[in-house]
């Protein structure tokens, strides 16, 4: 049985949960406890104790969501991201300097102000002047 069908049993047909062996529940649990983390990230850190019974904390999740009819729109959704990387400026940077994208998106964070100095003395110096010509 994959993380699925456990999803299934937990919000739609929750008279099958009780079928679901306790070997099914401790594979599928990483990525259940990990989805459920989403919107419940404190009770998820609970669980994710490295000596927790993980049949058991995807029972105590059943129980959490025992009135639940459907799955919530939340659960399938991918996480937004935080940054919007239209607003990221020095992607040129990435190879000319041969750094990371992490890298930029940390300067584009703390030091936008210094980038775009740099980036206007890296275009300056770059550009061909007429008396080279």
């Amino acid at each position: 049985m994959d993380f699925r069908d456990i999803i299934d049993c937990i919000f739609i047909n929750k008279q099958k949960y009780w079928k679901i062996l306790d070997s099914d529940k401790e594979k599928n649990f990483f990525i259940i406890n990990k989805k459920f983390s989403r919107m419940y990230p404190e009770i998820a850190q609970i669980f994710n104790y490295k000596n927790m019974d993980k049949s058991i904390a995807l029972d105590k999740w059943f129980f959490h969501f025992r009135d639940k009819k459907s799955i919530p729109q939340w659960y399938w959704n991918k996480k937004k991201s935080k940054i919007n990387k239209d607003k990221i400026i020095g992607y040129e940077l990435i190879e000319r300097e041969n750094i990371s994208e992490n890298d930029l998106l940390f300067l584009n964070k703390y030091y936008k102000i210094e980038l775009k100095k740099e980036i206007l003395k890296i275009k300056k110096y770059n550009t061909p002047s007429k008396n080279n010509m």
